[in-house]
């Protein structure tokens, strides 16, 4: 959320929404009169910490002549030290409003600055999600004018059953998954809350998941897969690797006359692999993607001897 630290007249708005923005980057100009007095409070000090110098070096030199009285330089010296002091205040305050070293310099090396100008600049990047700025309105100190959203990383918010929350960890990898979309990715749980809410009965953890290519919209409802517990089988394979005939499941052997068509049991299995209980020897090469070819091909071949 952007939120001006100055209240002031908008002279310029030269972000819209979806527009991706650096950090640092103009957002917005306002003209803003609480902006020239503190530029101009900045000024003043630096030119009595001039002033203050020029009469230190001054005294300091009759001091050393014998000229002048030893509290003469004390005088000199403590206004001097006092006008630091103050610089430093002011550039304090500009900091404040966000205004940079480099920027302060060049507002000490203008002949001519315009005082009233505040630019407004993006803690982030991102890209614009919200406007509420108008070039020519006034803005208050308290308006959001931009909101600027990082979405490169979002996070993936889970309801936790109480029975299920032994098992969860921080730390664990977690599989996000949209159905619809047949869209899935995997994410890292940062967070899970100690505390079980009344309104839904679990518990709250947040997965982070990377979404550098923005394909990944906060908002949308999405399923949550979450590995529990690690199981050693001696023989899986990929589900793609398998295909299926009147009812029954096999895949294709390589064998030195091509490849064999093979009947094979499943076990237990998960969204990638699954667990062969009989049908194929551990050791025994098979096709493991793009099966669906060979299958084509046996159809066509049975059909052919059908005719």
């Amino acid at each position: 959320h952007i939120i001006p630290k100055a209240s002031g007249v908008a002279r310029e708005a030269n972000k819209n929404i979806g527009n991706f923005v650096k950090a640092g980057e103009i957002m917005a100009i306002l003209e803003s009169r609480e902006m020239a007095d503190i530029k101009a409070s900045y000024l003043a000090a630096l030119s009595k910490k001039r002033l203050a110098a020029s009469s230190l070096e001054r005294e300091e030199k009759l001091y050393q002549e014998k000229v002048s009285a030893g509290q003469d330089y004390l005088n000199a010296k403590n206004i001097y030290e006092e006008s630091i002091i103050n610089v430093q205040l002011t550039m304090q305050k500009l900091h404040a409003f966000g205004l940079s070293n480099e920027e302060i310099d060049r507002l000490a090396d203008q002949n001519d600055p315009d005082l009233r100008n505040y630019q407004i600049r993006s803690p982030i990047d991102g890209t614009v999600i919200m406007r509420h700025i108008t070039k020519g309105e006034f803005v208050d100190s308290t308006t959001t004018i931009y909101e600027v959203a990082d979405l490169s990383t979002v996070w993936v918010e889970i309801g936790i059953y109480p029975k299920d929350l032994y098992r969860v960890k921080e730390g664990q990898m977690v599989e996000v998954v949209v159905p619809v979309e047949n869209k899935d990715s995997k994410a890292r749980l940062i967070y899970v809350s100690p505390i079980v809410a009344d309104e839904t009965i679990t518990a709250k953890a947040v997965a982070e998941l990377d979404n550098p290519q923005g394909i990944w919209r906060p908002g949308v409802f999405v399923k949550v897969n979450i590995a529990t517990e690690k199981i050693s089988f001696p023989l899986v394979i990929p589900k793609e690797a398998i295909q299926n005939s009147d009812g029954r499941d096999f895949v294709f052997v390589v064998t030195p006359e091509g490849f064999e068509r093979r009947f094979i049991k499943q076990g237990q299995s998960d969204n990638d692999n699954t667990e062969v209980i009989s049908g194929l020897n551990s050791g025994e090469q098979y096709v493991a993607n793009k099966t669906f070819l060979l299958k084509a091909e046996l159809g066509k071949g049975t059909a052919e001897h059908e005719d």
